[in-house]
């Protein structure tokens, strides 16, 4: 590798962040040079898996509203937090089947006019009974 620009940074710590001037500085260098946009594929790739491997295996799971947020205005929600939440809806069914629900009800309440209270009582009775489920953990564990 000719180029260190990579491992003078904290790239790693940069991915987390990339919203930050130093990280899309970093990226129009890449865009040129092949050893830098090798390590930050590299490392793009490595955070994903991590993400994906916390997603599967922590207990943390996105807010309902933040479920219905990426429903709504996906464009709403930093960048950072879009990636956490989408790589846990690819490893999560529980997660994955409540948007699924909501995006149902948001879309039947679009297509009907629907007042704001309503799809709020409706997302309150779909919470209650996803919280009635089996956690993912409990379900494998019985298996």
């Amino acid at each position: 590798m000719s180029c260190q620009r990579a491992f003078e940074i904290e790239l790693d710590d940069l991915l987390l962040t990339p919203e930050v001037e130093e990280f899309r500085e970093f990226e129009e260098h890449a865009r040129g040079c092949e050893d830098c946009a090798d390590e930050l594929s590299l490392q793009r790739g490595l955070l994903g898996k991590l993400r994906r491997d916390e997603a599967a295996s922590a207990p943390w799971h996105p807010a309902d509203e933040l479920l219905l947020q990426l429903r709504k205005d996906p464009e709403a929600i930093p960048s950072h937090q879009l990636e956490r939440v989408q790589d846990h809806l690819s490893a999560c069914p529980r997660c994955t089947d409540a948007f699924e629900a909501y995006r149902w009800i948001t879309g039947m309440a679009a297509a009907r006019s629907a007042p704001e209270p309503l799809l709020s009582r409706l997302a309150e009775t779909l919470r209650a009974a996803f919280a009635l489920l089996p956690s993912p953990a409990a379900t494998a564990a019985a298996a």
